[in-house]
């Protein structure tokens, strides 16, 4: 079930779902909350704050590393005729304490290439973690695509 309201500045949001596998019935939720400052600095610029928790009750298998964690992350959208976006924040497990920081920008150059650099980053990642084979993993990629 996926259900979604904005309501002014306030974007409301939950998905979840319950399924019976191998003879096991189990839940798996998420839910959260944007609240959008449009225009901030004057500029036609938006700025969304953002918050989620995400729920598991299986509890943390390799399958599923996000049973019991909270993101929290902003949102900066430009507004401009090049698309400029910007999204970064961190998922914390609530759990075992380890965090995975993300960051995303994009925009449009000219009419032809379009940019995006995505990074990840994992810290404090302990071995009875499902994230611990990604403890080594961070990165930083730069992507330039052109569109013909």
């Amino acid at each position: 079930m996926d259900v979604q309201a904005t309501k002014e500045a306030w974007l409301y949001k939950f998905e979840g779902f319950m399924r019976n596998e191998l003879g096991a019935n189990y839940f798996q939720a998420s839910g959260g909350i944007e609240y959008s400052f449009y225009g901030i600095f004057d500029t036609s610029g938006d700025l969304g704050i953002i918050a989620e928790y995400i729920w598991d009750d299986r509890g943390e298998n390799f399958a599923n590393p996000f049973a019991n964690d909270a993101f929290a992350g902003m949102r900066w959208a430009l507004n401009d005729e090049a698309s400029t976006t910007l999204l970064g924040g961190g998922i914390l497990d609530l759990d075992t304490s380890a965090l995975s920081l993300s960051l995303e920008a994009e925009r449009r150059l000219g009419n032809d290439y379009f940019v995006s650099v995505e990074a990840r980053f994992f810290t404090n990642v302990p071995q009875s973690d499902p994230l611990f084979s990604y403890t080594d993993d961070d990165f930083l990629q730069l992507r330039v695509a052109r569109y013909f």
